[in-house]
């Protein structure tokens, strides 16, 4: 970063800018709002998968992994639980796919709703086949008891408080991982001089940071049909910023990086062929 500082600082001004204009704004409310229900044990009566997969859907990356994570902190799920709720619900929202990609990089909020409903559907088929992988695997796993440190004993502010602050440090991880693969991106750009009509540009920002490969589709030449299948695939796997937030949500469960990468991946290929199957019998057109 001492060596191209002014990338570096670049880099910073476009994460900080995405982070505050997007991502705070859409995830801040809904981080309390999940937080105060958790530790008040109102999410005891809910359905687990039902209720992360809304939050998530909602506010977006990492949300289902900052629910999940704490659920297993609190000793609530087991880890192969959590993993079945991960596959199910680890999903962006439409606000992002149909008006910042569809609307805003694909110039068509069409393409967007056909994007979201291809990331959705993969999802909960990715979910039942990730599940029934992992059904003889429930039986005999174990529940992780820990100090309760979750649920909160005091008065509705003091629980609401602490909602805030855990919110506030979930989105300040947000925005560090954000900020340096923003860098990282920036730099291998500033290296090798792709072509900005190249899709592969787009592929490996999309890999590499999510926003900023979608971003790269709207520069790309080319069939409209072929972008969107891309951004399917780019969505669903979330870039490798997002696995980086997703485990920094998990941190003290006993999920792991390559599960991560596997479950988003699976789902990432689920996505791009449910997308050109749809595109298949929509015949879409600008």
């Amino acid at each position: 970063m001492l060596v191209f500082s002014d990338i570096s600082i670049l880099s910073a001004k476009k994460g900080i800018a995405m982070w505050a204009g997007s991502i705070l704004p859409a995830m801040l409310p809904f981080l309390i709002f999940s937080g105060f229900i958790s530790r008040m044990n109102i999410g005891e009566y809910m359905n687990r998968k039902l209720f992360t997969f809304i939050m998530s859907a909602i506010s977006g990356y990492p949300t289902c992994s900052k629910i999940t994570g704490d659920m297993i902190r609190r000793g609530e799920i087991t880890d192969e639980k959590g993993k079945s709720i991960l596959a199910f619900s680890n999903v962006t929202g439409p606000a992002f796919i149909i008006g910042v990609v569809g609307s805003g990089f694909l110039g068509s909020s069409k393409a967007g709703t056909i994007i979201a409903l291809s990331h959705y559907l993969s999802a909960l088929l990715s979910g039942f086949i990730i599940s029934f992988l992992l059904r003889n695997r429930n039986d005999g796993a174990r529940t992780i008891k820990r100090d309760n440190l979750y649920v909160c004993e005091s008065s509705i502010f003091d629980t609401l408080t602490y909602s805030i602050l855990d919110a506030l440090k979930t989105l300040g991880i947000i925005l560090c991982y954000i900020v340096i693969f923003m860098f990282i991106t920036d730099l291998i750009d500033s290296v090798f001089m792709f072509d900005t009509s190249n899709i592969a540009k787009a592929v490996y920002k999309g890999l590499i940071e999510m926003s900023v490969g979608c971003a790269s589709l709207s520069g790309v030449s080319g069939n409209i049909s072929e972008r969107m299948i891309i951004a399917s695939f780019i969505i669903s796997f979330g870039g490798l910023s997002v696995t980086g937030q997703s485990m920094a949500m998990l941190n003290g469960t006993g999920i792991k990086v390559s599960y991560i990468i596997f479950s988003k991946l699976f789902h990432a290929v689920l996505a791009s062929c449910v997308c050109a199957f749809l595109l298949g019998i929509n015949q879409f057109a600008v």
